[in-house]
C-alpha cells in the first residue's frame, strides 16, 4: 500500500506511506492498515473503497495482491484452501483454449438448445432480408443495439429520437421563456437527436443499477455508488436538465406566433385524447403499433 498523509484526519500532506493490509476487522467490516515506518502494532481501519484506490500497483507482486479472506468469507461462504495456499487468475495470455471433441468427456461440454415449451406458435417478425442485414456487424453477429433501435418506433420520416428531441427542444424553449435557466443547455446549445439516444441509454442503465438517484450516480465519495457508464455518457448539468424534458407537452396555447417562437413543428393532440395522455400518448401509440411487428424479435 501507498497511502497519501491526508486519509488520516487532520492531515493535508501528500507524503506516501507504505504499508500492508494484513487483517480484516468483522466489527467494523474494514482492514486493517499496518505502515512500514511504525515500530509498533497500531493498525489503521481502512474501507474497502481506499484499500482499492491506495494499492501500489507498481509493487513486483501486485498480481498476487488481494484482500485477506479468511476472516471476510464465513458460514457457507468459507473458502476452503488447504495449507493456506493463495490463488490467483492466471494472465490471459496464458489462457489455453480448450476444443470440443464428439464422443470425449475432455475438452468441456456442450451446452444444447432449450426448447420451447411454452405451447402456441411461434410468431414471425415482420422485417425484411435487407432490415435484417442492417442489425449484423462486420462480423456478421446481430448486435442488441442495433435490434433496439430497429425496434423503437418511427415517426413519419422521423426517428424516435429526432422525433423526441424535438418534442424536447420546444418544451425546454418554453421553460426557458417562462424563466427557467437549465444547468447544461442554453439557447444556442440545444437537445440534439444524440443526446435523446445517449439518455435512452442513461434510462436502461439506471433500471440495471437500481433506479440511483442522480447525485448517487456522480457521486465521487462513494465508490459503490457511481455509475462510471453514465458519467462518461453525458454531464451531470446535462441529465438534470434533460430528465426535466422528458415531461414534455406540445399542446399548450400557442396558435398565433408559434414559428416565431419555436424551430422545431406543433405537435397537436388528437381531438378527444384523454388529459392523462396529451403529454406520451403519441409516444404509447407508437410503442403500441411497432410492438405487435417486433414482440418476437428475439426469435433470431
Amino acid at each position: 500500500m501507498k497511502v497519501p498523509e491526508y486519509w488520516w484526519e487532520g492531515y493535508n500532506g501528500y507524503r506516501l506511506h507504505d504499508g500492508v493490509i494484513d487483517s480484516f476487522d468483522i466489527v467494523s467490516q474494514k482492514w486493517n492498515l499496518l505502515l512500514d515506518s511504525r515500530d509498533d502494532d497500531d493498525r489503521y481501519l481502512m474501507a474497502y473503497e481506499a484499500v482499492s484506490m491506495y494499492a501500489d500497483e507498481e509493487s513486483s507482486i501486485i498480481e498476487e495482491y488481494q484482500l485477506p479472506y479468511q476472516a471476510v468469507f464465513v458460514g457457507d461462504d468459507e473458502i476452503d484452501a488447504e495449507d493456506g495456499i493463495r490463488y490467483t487468475r492466471t494472465q490471459t495470455s496464458e489462457w489455453t483454449k480448450v476444443e470440443f471433441e464428439e464422443g470425449h468427456d475432455e475438452g468441456g461440454r456442450r451446452i444444447e438448445p432449450i426448447a420451447w415449451t411454452g405451447g402456441g406458435e411461434v410468431d414471425i417478425v415482420n422485417i425484411t432480408d435487407e432490415e435484417l442485414k442492417s442489425l449484423r456487424d462486420s462480423s456478421g453477429e446481430i448486435r442488441f443495439e442495433k435490434v433496439f433501435e430497429w425496434c423503437l418506433p418511427r415517426y413519419g420520416d422521423d426517428t424516435l429520437f429526432a422525433w423526441q428531441a424535438a418534442r424536447m427542444r420546444n418544451y425546454m424553449t418554453k421553460r426557458i421563456a417562462g424563466g427557467w435557466v437549465p444547468k447544461y443547455y442554453t439557447w444556442d446549445k440545444v437537445i440534439t437527436t444524440d443526446h435523446v439516444a445517449r439518455f435512452y441509454g442513461v434510462c436502461l442503465a439506471k433500471m440495471l443499477m437500481g433506479h440511483r438517484s442522480i447525485e448517487q450516480i456522480y457521486s465521487s465519495r462513494e465508490f459503490f455508488d457511481a455509475v462510471p457508464p453514465i458519467q462518461e455518457c453525458m454531464p451531470k448539468n446535462a441529465l438534470e436538465d434533460l430528465t426535466v424534458c422528458l415531461h414534455y407537452s406540445d399542446d399548450w396555447e400557442c396558435n398565433d406566433n408559434w414559428e416565431d417562437i419555436y424551430d422545431d413543428p406543433k405537435v397537436e393532440a388528437d381531438p378527444g385524447t384523454a388529459t392523462h395522455r396529451l403529454k406520451h400518448g403519441r409516444l404509447e401509440d407508437g410503442y403500441n403499433k411497432v410492438c405487435t411487428v417486433c414482440c418476437c424479435c428475439c426469435c433470431y
